[in-house]
């Protein structure tokens, strides 16, 4: 009964029940004889979302991002900057801020831009970590991973800080590393937050549900990819 009730819950859940409705449609259309052709075609979507939200194929690809870049194992520099967005970030670079005593640059926090009382907070909450106001540095216009990178080598740049360590979460470290290299800013990249690599992998019948969960891991990684792509070929 609950291998029935979780099987039963995955199909009738998004994005399971995506799947139960072209697999439905595709049946319909074949014993209704409406069109072989759109009966593939449905099923072949069914197919394919399916295998969207699986995590062994969440987790290999999000691996493959994971370890492009190795985690550096005694990271030094002279300033850390962190990148908003996706995963836990901040935590990471508060510790190696603390750890090394240099300025604390957040790119890309666009959230503080007009919320004064956001702003407020956060300093306090770095303050009460460790980090002390004129030590952080709050960049708030830069958009997106290219963007980020440019704002902190200016901000580099005009304080004449050279060793500079770029703390963003692991499946992200790729695009990271190549923004730099398109910009010319010399930095090192410090991935963070590696949610696949180094875990112990067993899997069992439930990863062969679909979920909605994996489904937005495999969507992070292929904004990662198409990321790359773009990057290559317009920066």
């Amino acid at each position: 009964m609950f291998v029935l009730k979780k099987i039963l819950a995955a199909f009738s859940l998004p994005p399971g029940l995506f799947v139960s409705i072209l697999i439905g449609a595709g049946i319909y259309v074949l014993l209704r004889k409406k069109g072989k052709g759109l009966a593939i075609l449905l099923l072949g979507l069914a197919c394919l979302i399916w295998a969207m939200s699986l995590n062994p194929v969440a987790d290999s690809m999000v691996r493959s991002l994971e370890k492009a870049v190795p985690a550096p194992t005694n990271p030094q520099g002279d300033v850390v900057i962190v990148l908003h967005g996706t995963g836990q970030r901040l935590g990471p670079g508060i510790a190696l801020q603390t750890n090394l005593k240099v300025p604390l640059v957040l790119c890309g926090f666009n959230y503080l831009k007009r919320n004064s009382a956001e702003r407020a907070r956060l300093l306090n909450n770095l303050e009460e970590a460790g980090v002390p106001n004129e030590m952080v540095i709050i960049e708030a216009e830069s958009r997106d991973t290219h963007e980020n990178v440019v704002a902190a080598k200016a901000i580099c740049e005009e304080r004449g800080l050279r060793r500079p360590l770029v703390v963003t979460s692991a499946f992200h470290g790729r695009r990271v590393r190549l923004a730099c290299r398109k910009s010319g800013f010399k930095a090192e990249v410090v991935p963070v937050s590696f949610t696949v690599l180094g875990r112990a992998i067993g899997y069992t019948w439930r990863d062969a549900l679909p979920d909605a969960e994996d489904l937005y891991n495999v969507s992070l990684a292929m904004n990662e990819y198409l990321g790359l792509v773009f990057y290559r070929l317009i920066y």
